[in-house]
């Protein structure tokens, strides 16, 4: 039952983007793989809000007086459920450039590192993962974000011939 509290939070991210999808192509649905990436990415950043909410209540109250979830959680699973939710909306970012356009995996690089500077953040005092919808007052983590879109755009609209090499589903023969 623990695991419904971020699970249930973060199911707002993937039904915006479908309210807005059917706004612009209202033919077509949206691909299963970006719903579950936004779906469990926004699980990340709850656990993480939640971590960081318990990290701190933990030193001036009972967690559970302030969140009754919190009943049911510690420093260790938050975390360790954070670096699930981060995996699984990593995997299902990877399905969704694989399938539909493989020079977006170029900007990978770029997202794990805003993964890690969300870790980073909620480890700070106070942090701005508390307040998860005010993570673009970091300038790092806003930068990073701003690059990724803007490389992304221009990435959707190159092709990289090299890069189908990912796509390939034939072994490579080590003797030709």
């Amino acid at each position: 039952m623990v695991l419904l509290d971020v699970i249930l939070e973060s199911a707002n991210n993937p039904l915006r983007f479908i309210m807005g999808w059917s706004i612009l192509l209202p033919n077509y649905y949206p691909p299963l793989s970006i719903i579950l990436f936004l779906w469990f990415a926004g699980c990340f950043l709850m656990s993480m809000k939640r971590y960081t909410e318990y990290h701190y209540l933990v030193k001036k109250i009972k967690p559970e007086k302030y969140r009754n979830s919190f009943k049911y959680y510690n420093k260790n699973n938050l975390f360790n459920l954070s670096i699930f939710y981060c995996l699984f909306s990593f995997f299902f970012f990877t399905i969704f450039i694989i399938k539909y356009k493989i020079e977006l995996i170029i900007i990978s690089p770029f997202a794990i590192l805003l993964y890690m500077r969300v870790f980073a953040i909620s480890l700070v005092q106070n942090s701005l993962v508390m307040r998860i919808e005010k993570i673009y007052r970091d300038k790092f983590f806003l930068y990073i974000l701003l690059f990724s879109i803007f490389f992304s755009i221009i990435l959707l609209k190159i092709d990289i011939p090299s890069l189908q090499l990912f796509e390939q589903n034939n072994l490579i023969s080590i003797f030709s």
